[in-house]
Formats: structure tokens, C-alpha cells, sequence
């Protein structure tokens, strides 16, 4: 199975890195492309595992992909999305994204991975070492 991990580069979430190291058969892709060409390597991949910041409305792109809004992800790829079936999304309101789209996979909701996300979630005020654990 070949699997494409979409990861925009991002300081932040770099501890989300491990969850697809030991994968094998893999592309990995975390800057420079634009939505044309994340959606040809989409197309062409068994597995898409998604990671990052994110909404209700997709993946943030976070200024390393060209793309003509704030998202490498969103509806415009929910056609192709759909056609796969082990896809992974893990942001920040993932589960919206998945449902209102009817795609399927493993994907999450809110998950805290910055001190002012923990804030917005009126959480206990915490350093960003406990946030990573």
C-alpha cells in the first residue's frame, strides 16, 4: 500500500511526526507544491494521512503549499478523498470536515497542541511541555 502523508511544515506540530516514521512506502510532502499537484500525488496513493493545523473547512496550508486560499486541504479534494478508504485526518475539527464531507477514515476533533489552544478550550493554563506530552 502506498501512502502520501501531508504534513505542512510547522514547528508546532512536529511532535506529530513519529505517527508516520515508521511507515514504509511512503511520500511525504511538507512544503512547495501546489493544490494541482497534492491532488495528482492524491490520486496516485492507496493511503492519505493527514496532519496539521486545521477547521471545520480542511487543512491549514500555513504558508508552505500555493494554494489559493489558506487550505491544501478542503472541499475542492473531497472528490478524490473519497475514493479512498484508509485515509487519516488528525486536526483540529478533522471530524467536522469528515462528516459534513461523508468521507471515511480515522480522523479527530479539537486536540490541543498550543498553550493558547488549551486557553481557547478553557483549559488549566499549562507550558507547552505538557502540552507536547
Amino acid at each position: 500500500m502506498k501512502s502520501l502523508v501531508i504534513h505542512p511544515k510547522d514547528d508546532s506540530t512536529d511532535f506529530l511526526c513519529p505517527i508516520y516514521e515508521s511507515i514504509e512506502c511512503k511520500t511525504i510532502l511538507r512544503s512547495g507544491l501546489s493544490k494541482n499537484e497534492v491532488a495528482e500525488q492524491i490520486s496516485v496513493h492507496d493511503r492519505i494521512i493527514m496532519l496539521g493545523h486545521g477547521s471545520p473547512n480542511g487543512l491549514f496550508a500555513v504558508g508552505q503549499f500555493i494554494c489559493g486560499n489558506s487550505y491544501i486541504i478542503d472541499n475542492s479534494l473531497v472528490k478524490l478523498l473519497a475514493e479512498k478508504d484508509e485515509n487519516v485526518y488528525i486536526w483540529c475539527h478533522a471530524n467536522k470536515f469528515v462528516e459534513n464531507s461523508n468521507l471515511r477514515g480515522f480522523y479527530t476533533g479539537m486536540f490541543v497542541s498550543e498553550i493558547l489552544e488549551a486557553i481557547y478550550c478553557d483549559l488549566p493554563i499549562v507550558d507547552q511541555k505538557v502540552v507536547d506530552e
